[in-house]
């Protein structure tokens, strides 16, 4: 395991919790804007006293160490103030994305059984309707806050003594838990994973670090990521306490809205998942916006398409980077470099950082053979504690020694990048051959017409199982057919998906990820269609005596 090696920002404090790095550039860089919203600015000092306040009415309230606080939000100034409120006392936020039904928040609701839900969007109907069906079924056991009171929620606070809310900090371990951020649930039901004050301490300088995702002067980021994501939590609000980045927040995803936001606030940097970045785009405002404030863009989530990479460093010429992560490991354990060319950044995730502890395992849990695939295993306490209330599956993620099983299968090249082969779960056998969607993504996306493509398996009479394609192109009447051929040339025989459907767009999950269980659906129906006889096949006619 690699040690640690010394910390490139400079004057960083050694401090315990996010909320005291709120603290300090309260006390450092007291009048500059912390977060943005709209016209409102909130400078640090600002910002450090409304979330006192919260923390204070927290308290008065009888919060106790341990339990959970759910903040149902779209990304806002407030969201912030509620998780660092939460988490510096010793409570455990929980974000609840709006874009979630019903049922899917009852889910999470159940599983995590919050003493107060903050429901910011009360404003919305739609919204305020599905929040009292969540407090009805939680008969009585959690106290839900509108938006609209949560001033006069921060004053019920006015009478706890500065003193006590020291008292109830200090009293806060690096390893108690912080948040809990669910599973997006591709490929089963929601697990929390219990992300821990360390694992945020230790995981943020990395992640901020010049040689990373860092930027020199005084920092500007756009935050338009769900509330119950790692990436909107950790990666963005939380990293930009580190450095004192401002935070620029918008309610939801608009590639125009995006695009404006660059020019008026003059970002340094900006982050998301590829689709987001495609979307972007085909904005009408993409190829004439300055993008002359930008150090960095940010690609994360999954590999980005070849095509897209190239596109964005040609229309920005800013600095396009990638990198690994997953939310039991608090964010990014990789990344590329920023002089990277488009090939390296599509078809690796870069190199780990030397404060990371990692390696590549076999089945058996003995290291790879260097050039050789072997899962990526990660170590250290900085990582998840577990998945709340889930003994079976938090034991099932680590193997013997305390190394967590990411699941996703990977080779080292010549050069010390990772280079991603797939995801053990999404693996399939195809005619007894082993076969990673992800390798006949990057080949599909490495084709001119190509812009995304998403396989999965499905089954299959002679083969068991085979891919199925869902392929995005430029021009929707591109042909299966050549792009089948195209392949041929790219990849071995048993890896060509046997079935390829072009089609505009693709389904999104709440997070920004593409929705592989709905594709897999629409897919094995497809198939089943092909398969049932016409009413007028001779298969469906009655055979005579």
């Amino acid at each position: 395991m690699a040690l640690p090696e010394p910390l490139a920002l400079p004057d960083l404090p050694d401090l315990p919790r996010a909320d005291a790095w709120l603290a300090h550039h309260a006390r450092t860089r007291a009048d500059t804007d912390a977060w943005i919203e709209g016209d409102r600015r909130i400078s640090f000092a600002e910002a450090q006293a409304w979330v006192d306040a919260l923390a204070s009415a927290l308290l008065a309230h009888g919060l106790a160490p341990g339990q959970r606080v759910a903040v149902h939000a779209k990304p806002c100034p407030a969201f912030m103030a509620l998780f660092l409120a939460i988490s510096s006392v010793g409570g455990i936020y929980v974000g609840l994305n709006p874009r979630y039904t019903e049922a899917e928040l009852a889910v999470v609701m159940a599983d995590c059984r919050p003493t107060l839900l903050f429901n910011l969007l009360d404003g919305e109907p739609a919204q305020v309707r599905k929040i009292e069906a969540l407090a009805d079924r939680a008969d009585g056991s959690c106290w839900v806050v509108s938006g609209r009171r949560l001033e006069a929620f921060a004053k019920t606070g006015a009478d706890v003594a500065p003193e006590r809310l020291q008292a109830a900090r200090d009293a806060v371990r690096g390893h108690d838990t912080a948040l809990l951020v669910y599973t997006s649930g591709t490929t089963g039901t929601p697990k929390g994973a219990q992300l821990t004050h360390r694992g945020i301490v230790f995981i943020a300088p990395i992640t901020n670090d010049p040689a990373h995702f860092g930027v020199e002067g005084q920092g500007r980021t756009l935050c338009n990521l769900p509330v119950n994501h790692v990436g909107c939590v950790v990666d963005l609000c939380t990293n930009c306490l580190v450095t004192g980045t401002t935070v620029v927040f918008q309610p939801d995803f608009d590639p125009d809205a995006m695009l404006q936001a660059i020019e008026t606030h003059r970002l340094t940097m900006v982050g998301g998942v590829p689709a987001m970045f495609l979307a972007v785009s085909r904005s009408p405002r993409f190829h004439s916006t300055d993008y002359s404030s930008l150090q960095k863009i940010i690609l994360a989530g999954n590999q980005p398409p070849l095509p897209l990479v190239r596109l964005l460093q040609e229309v920005t010429g800013r600095p396009v980077m990638n990198g690994y992560g997953l939310t039991e490991a608090m964010g990014f354990s990789t990344f590329t470099d920023v002089d990277d060319d488009a090939e390296t950044i599509a078809g690796t995730v870069g190199r780990f950082d030397p404060r990371i502890g990692w390696r590549l395992a076999d089945g058996a849990g003995r290291p790879c053979p260097k050039g050789t695939a072997g899962e990526l295993q990660l170590h250290g306490d900085w990582l998840f504690t577990g998945y709340f209330q889930r003994p079976d599956a938090t034991a099932e993620a680590f193997a013997e020694g305390g190394w967590f099983r990411t699941g996703d299968i990977a080779v080292v090249t010549p050069e010390g990048r990772v280079q991603l082969v797939g995801r053990s779960k999404e693996m399939f056998k195809s005619g007894g051959y082993n076969v990673y969607p992800l390798e006949i993504e990057q080949a599909l996306e490495a084709l001119a017409p190509v812009t995304m493509a998403v396989v999965v398996p499905v089954p299959d009479d002679e083969y068991v199982e085979v891919g199925y394609a869902f392929v995005v192109t430029q021009k929707p009447d591109d042909s299966p057919a050549a792009l089948k051929a195209a392949l041929r040339e790219r990849l071995a025989n048993y890896k060509l998906p046997k079935h390829i459907e072009v089609v505009r767009d693709l389904p999104m999950l709440p997070i920004g990820k593409v929705d592989r269980l709905a594709l897999k659906a629409r897919a094995c129906a497809a198939i089943a269609r092909r398969a049932a006889p016409s009413p007028l096949s001779s298969a469906s006619l009655p055979r005579l005596a």
